[in-house]
């Protein structure tokens, strides 16, 4: 049996484009293509009726090159004008697909399904012409609010950094300021413990071993000999058995009974009394 020539493959590919067997019609145009080499025109005719399959198959690429092919082998027609401009709409390319439809307008004004294909084409071209305005205005829009907002930002960085600054300096004065009592209280605790070890010096080399015999008790709480007022008495009695107590840093038992017992014989009165 004789092989098919090309014209029975294309005859039977147009056969099943019309059954919408689009993917059996792309084979059978594809081997009469085969066979039709050095034959332009009808080469062109074939790659015309298979960019038309691809399309209906949604294979917009393919059927655009299959178009351009066709222009190519046998100049611009009217069908692969359509079919190009067809697969250039369809793949987004609107300025270039109108510009190809117009041109197949051009070899026939009759013809009113490329009137139609081009005058959608200017519609859409219009409006992505009005969509693309909006869109760079939109975006214009956008980076300005964009810029605003990042000048706010660093403004509010920038206060925010003089606000932390401003807290960090609050808190090394206070930081500064706690150090400064810290060492004021070291100091008078230290200068307290001195006054005692002299005390216990000086009682030694008194000879005053004897427990029963204690300092003068205006002296051991720091008071005019002269005598004062048994509140300031009370006061300062408050004041030395506070800072002496052998709980406290820089207390001890020995200072502290000193002071109450200080404290006891100029009132007269026991310590665990409050009047």
């Amino acid at each position: 049996m004789d092989r098919p020539g090309e014209d029975d493959l294309r005859i039977r590919g147009n056969e099943l484009f019309q059954n919408a067997r689009y993917g059996e019609a792309i084979e059978h145009y594809s081997r009469a293509l085969g066979r039709a080499e050095g034959r332009v025109g009808e080469a062109s005719r074939i790659l015309i009726n298979r960019s038309a399959a691809y399309a209906k198959l949604g294979l917009w690429n393919e059927s655009l090159a299959d178009a351009e092919r066709s222009v190519s082998l046998g100049g611009a027609t009217l069908r692969a004008c359509y079919r190009k401009g067809v697969a250039l709409r369809e793949l987004g390319l609107l300025a270039e697909s109108l510009e190809a439809l117009e041109l197949g307008a051009s070899l026939d004004p009759s013809n009113e399904r490329v009137a139609s294909a081009v005058g959608e084409g200017r519609a859409l071209v219009r409006d992505r012409a009005r969509r693309d305005s909006f869109r760079r205005a939109r975006t214009e829009e956008v980076l300005e609010a964009r810029r605003r907002f990042e000048v706010n930002a660093e403004e509010r960085l920038a206060a925010e950094s003089l606000r932390r600054e401003a807290e960090e300096r609050a808190r090394s004065q206070r930081r500064a300021g706690y150090e400064r009592h810290r060492l004021r209280t070291e100091e008078h605790q230290r200068a307290f413990r001195e006054r005692e070890a002299e005390e216990a010096d000086r009682r030694r080399r008194r000879g005053e071993g004897d427990a029963g015999v204690r300092d003068d008790p205006y002296e051991v709480l720091g008071l005019p000999p002269e005598g004062c007022p048994p509140g300031q008495v009370r006061r300062q009695y408050l004041r030395l058995v506070s800072k002496c107590h052998p709980d406290k840093p820089g207390g001890s038992r020995e200072a502290f009974e000193a002071v109450r017992h200080a404290y006891e014989e100029l009132l007269g009165v026991g310590t665990t009394e409050r009047g």
